[in-house]
């Protein structure tokens, strides 16, 4: 699944009026996205969401604000100050990636591959 298709999304939870995290895929630029949430057991287009308000989205790129049912650019991850410890943790937990792709994913199993030799070296 191309990345940029994804974004990590803050919205407003509005059944219970609090802060929730969701996953919006966009099938193309100014799309409705399909909702991945824990909250439910399907994938659903956001227009069969009415208990989510979104509010910001994010990926490796970019923040944006979530305006007229698109997506405008506001700025770059370098806002988010949990995100940024995010990347570090993961950093020097040996997590490498391309910041020009944004994605670890390639190099996620070599990471835990030797994670998981350190640790049972120190047994």
């Amino acid at each position: 699944m191309p990345e940029a298709r994804l974004r990590i999304t803050y919205a407003r939870e509005l059944t219970r009026g609090e802060a929730h995290m969701v996953l919006g895929y966009y099938a193309a630029p100014g799309a409705e996205p399909l909702i991945l949430d824990n909250l439910t057991n399907d994938m659903l287009p956001l227009s069969q969401r009415p208990d989510l308000l979104l509010l910001y989205a994010f990926d490796a790129h970019g923040l944006y604000q979530v305006k007229d049912g698109g997506l405008q650019r506001t700025g770059d991850t370098e806002r988010l100050p949990g995100w940024q410890g995010l990347m570090a943790r993961m950093r020097q937990e040996g997590f490498r990636w391309s910041r020009a792709r944004g994605c670890a994913a390639p190099r996620i199993g070599q990471a835990l591959r030797r994670r998981r030799s350190a640790a049972a070296g120190r047994r």
